[in-house]
């Protein structure tokens, strides 16, 4: 589609793309709606849809399948909402034609056709209707589909086998399983099963992954076979099989870290959401209360909106919006050099400073609480206090890089910071995690020469992209991002849901409960701080600091561990003490404090 490069020049190209890409917004609805006249007002709409949110495409190249998300959400308002529609007679322009016996076999030919093209897996419907029909090429297919001429050739090599065994098995007419009254979406609920995976479905299930995802489908294979090698705590997966034995959904939940917080995630075509959607949550809430989970989150990248209305009918809550942002190695030529700095500021790494300043964590720990008070995003909620054995084992962590987490230092004191590190990272890929830069010593280039060092670390160690994720309201990065070559690829929403009951606390409660408690008798080196901010509550003990979330009035629970906090209260406004029990998600108690208050 050309190089455009902003929504700009898509808004002035747009007359453009809708000629060249209506025949493939038509032949997409066509294979889900098998009705010339809806496809054809699904289009439309889409392409209107498109016009009115073309600020929110990020990356213009991929307009193509950004659009097929669009249509594909039209058409399945159109089955949700499927009724006849009756025009007059007298208002039908109905042609002549010389012979027309010869006119409706052809067109009873190509009805048959269509049926039998319909009939196959969505993900090789749509490509063989783009290709045989609408008359696209397989490259021109592979942009409209997000997919590479190899996957495509794959698709409809196998749509052309599938197609010969039906023929071979019903040579008088398309059998009744192709006729479109009889497919899923037609106006009736699916018959659809939800059960375990079994080994013959990884490709069923890689072929649909590979159909709805909108990014990289090297991407899609990577995260599929980590779902298949995951060798974490708790795992269920699940499938959708329709009533051909055809795989429509695949869902499943993974723990975190061995505590009570879980990810979630659903493969499923737009056209199913209401219908397969509440099947796979209603399995996975199952599986989740019976471990004990306490949250479980969900990203999703789709932007669809029914999607998203289906998790909040489910209780989960928007989260956050990130814009993933790459920067592709072979594709910048970034060469910031030190020397664009004034000459008291030196950028060094962490490892490097170990070796030199044994003051290198209380001034890390300083600079990191002050440029994230700054920060918009962590501003409202300030850090922990500084833990030495909590941010040693930090280091200890093998996503961690000493190496390549740079430090600015001015004048023997920390200015500015930036790291690099693998948590969550794919093969050849490197994370870019948080840069903060002092107030006296922003707007002069610091950021900028420390995401430079960044990129010169990954580009000299082999690594082909850089990964970032950025909110809206960090404007400022993003910029500086933009300039040394980062492109957004697509926004990631995550939503969360928590499954134990919360109740509303008056905020003069919270004030009760601040202070500092310690546990002389059984643990005297054990001391928690409870602080409100925010609205909040916080607790705050051996380097880390969690958010306690009210049962009742007196009981708290945190997320990121089995706990139950207590709080006592006697005549006096102030709570005089608190009791905090770890267990075991099978409810064995592992360690109590009873802590009172010191302050």
């Amino acid at each position: 589609m050309g190089t455009l490069t902003s929504s700009e020049e898509l808004q002035e190209a747009f007359p453009r793309l809708v000629g060249e890409y209506r025949r493939m917004a038509v032949a997409c609805a066509g294979a889900v709606l098998g009705n010339a006249a809806l496809a054809e007002e699904a289009a439309q709409d889409a392409f209107i849809t498109a016009w009115q949110r073309l600020h929110q495409l990020r990356d213009p190249s991929a307009f193509p399948a950004w659009l097929r998300a669009i249509v594909l959400s039209h058409c399945h308002r159109i089955t949700r909402a499927r009724q006849l529609r009756v025009v007059p007679l007298v208002s039908l322009d109905i042609p002549c034609v010389d012979n027309p016996y010869s006119a409706l076999s052809r067109q009873d030919r190509e009805d048959e056709l269509r049926s039998r093209i319909r009939s196959l897996p969505p993900h090789e419907s749509v490509a063989t209707l783009l290709h045989y029909v609408g008359g696209y090429t397989q490259a021109q297919v592979g942009i409209a589909l997000d997919l590479t001429e190899t996957a495509v050739a794959k698709r409809l090599f196998s749509a052309r086998r599938r197609l010969r065994a039906r023929a071979c098995e019903a040579p008088g007419g398309a059998p009744a399983q192709t006729r479109p009254s009889r497919r899923p979406g037609y106006g009736r609920p699916l018959d659809v099963r939800v059960r375990p995976p079994q080994a013959g479905d990884r490709a069923a299930i890689l072929a649909l992954a590979h159909t709805l995802n909108a990014g990289d489908p090297r991407e899609c294979d990577l995260w599929l076979s980590a779902r298949h090698a995951w060798a974490g705590g708790v795992r269920r997966h699940y499938v959708a099989e329709g009533a051909q034995g055809e795989i429509l959904g695949y869902g499943g939940v993974e723990q975190i870290s061995h505590g009570p917080e879980y990810s979630m995630f659903l493969v499923i075509d737009s056209r199913w959401v209401d219908s397969i959607g509440p099947l796979f949550l209603r399995r996975l809430t199952a599986d989740l209360k019976t471990a004990r989970a306490i949250t479980v989150r969900i990203c999703d990248q789709s932007m669809n909106r029914d999607y998203w209305t289906l998790l909040e009918r489910h209780g989960f809550e928007e989260q956050n919006r990130l814009s993933d942002m790459r920067l592709t190695l072979g594709e910048t030529g970034a060469t910031f050099e030190p020397s664009l700095l004034s000459d008291e500021v030196v950028v060094s790494s962490l490892r490097e400073e170990r070796v030199r300043d044994p003051r290198w964590l209380e001034k890390l720990h300083a600079l990191l609480l002050s440029t994230a008070a700054d920060d918009p995003v962590t501003a409202a909620v300030s850090g922990p206090a500084l833990h030495r054995s909590e941010a040693l084992l930090w280091l200890q962590q093998p996503y961690v890089l000493p190496e390549a987490y740079f430090i600015a230092t001015a004048r023997g004191e920390y200015v500015g910071v930036c790291d690099l590190h693998v948590r969550g990272a794919d093969p050849g890929e490197l994370r870019h995690g948080f840069t903060g830069v002092a107030r006296d010593y922003r707007r002069r280039g610091v950021a900028t020469v420390l995401k430079a060092a960044a990129i010169r670390y990954a580009r000299s160690h082999g690594y082909h992209t850089i990964r970032t994720f950025t909110e809206r309201r960090q404007s400022a990065i993003r910029r500086i991002n933009e300039r040394l070559g980062f492109r957004p690829r697509f926004t990631r929403v995550t939503f969360e849901a928590c499954l134990k009951r919360q109740v509303i606390v008056a905020p003069e409660t919270f004030d009760a409960y601040a202070g500092r408690y310690r546990d002389s008798q059984r643990s005297p080196a054990w001391t928690l701080d409870v602080v409100q901010q925010d609205a909040r509550l916080f607790a705050e003990f051996n380097g880390q600091k969690v958010e306690l979330f009210p049962e009742s009035d007196t009981r708290f629970f945190v997320k990121p561990f089995h706990a139950v906090v207590g709080f006592v209260r006697t005549s006096a406004p102030q709570a005089t003490a608190v009791l905090w029990t770890d267990h075991t998600p099978g409810r064995r108690e592992l360690n109590r404090h009873c802590a009172r208050r010191i302050d």
